[in-house]
């Protein structure tokens, strides 16, 4: 299967890598002016929907690459509270746009872990962004960073939205799969985020474990193997527990404090 997506995917990038070549030329003008007014708006729509796909082509490529042990890791020692506060930053726009509040957690777990920190990154934002994607304006979301008793790393990303059926649970973590609540929605997304983001996990010796109910909503936890903690989880809880919260009104965590502090949300440009 990983040999007949890569085959599949190097052959869809070399046209799609032409036509966005030639697109952004007649957009451009580089060769005079379009003749037409609307022919204007076709090549962009042209133009974006080659970007989609190209952006389709190169995640199965990836998620081929990664299974099949082809795309090595670039690990590190990464600070999981600066690792989860980038994901957040990235992902703010979205939740506040959809009206979702985000609460953040850590105790008992440690500060460092081995890992491909952009690979795990771009794992936290696929999370994050199909918590907010698919928790209704008004709902919240909570990620918690734990340890077990081996050491184990799980971040877990908890959402109080529309959830997924059990029969819906194996799908959505295939490429493509999508689960029925989705469809019937008419909520837009590729339904790779899933996929690329457990076999990310898995690439660092990891699980990546989806729990869900409809309408209460839907758990999504990444294990991490205990001999990727750098330190040592502290020997009790920590006493005043670090809880962030962005909201609507632009509200971010003061990392040293854990107090709430407003910032301006970004604005449209």
């Amino acid at each position: 299967m990983a040999v007949t997506i890569r085959s599949v995917a190097h052959e869809l990038r070399t046209p799609l890598t032409a036509i966005l070549g030639f697109t952004e030329m007649i957009i451009a003008k580089t060769f005079g002016p379009i003749g037409h007014p609307r022919y204007a708006d076709y090549i962009e729509h042209i133009n974006f929907s080659a970007n989609h796909l190209l952006f389709i082509t190169e995640t199965l490529l990836d998620i081929a690459q990664i299974e099949a042990g082809a795309q090595g890791l670039d690990e590190q020692v990464v600070g999981l509270d600066d690792l989860l506060e980038s994901a957040i930053r990235l992902v703010t726009p979205q939740f506040q746009q959809n009206g979702v509040v985000l609460d953040r957690f850590r105790q008992l777990a440690p500060q460092r872990a081995q890992m491909d920190e952009q690979r795990m990154r771009q794992v936290l934002v696929n999370l994050l962004s199909n918590a907010a994607k698919f928790t209704p304006s008004g709902g919240s979301v909570r990620v918690e960073i734990t340890s077990g008793a081996d050491g184990e790393v799980t971040i877990t990303v908890r959402d109080t939205g529309i959830g997924i059926a059990p029969e819906d649970i194996d799908k959505v973590i295939v490429p493509f799969g999508r689960h029925q609540v989705a469809r019937t929605r008419e909520i837009d997304g590729t339904g790779l985020g899933l996929a690329i983001s457990k076999a990310i996990v898995e690439a660092h010796g990891g699980r990546l474990v989806l729990t869900s109910q409809v309408g209460l909503g839907t758990s999504v936890s990444v294990h991490l193997p205990g001999y990727r903690s750098v330190d040592a989880p502290a020997a009790e809880p920590l006493p005043d527990p670090t809880l962030f919260r962005t909201g609507a009104s632009g509200i971010v965590p003061t990392l040293s404090t854990g107090e709430f502090a407003p910032t301006n949300p970004p604005q449209k440009p």
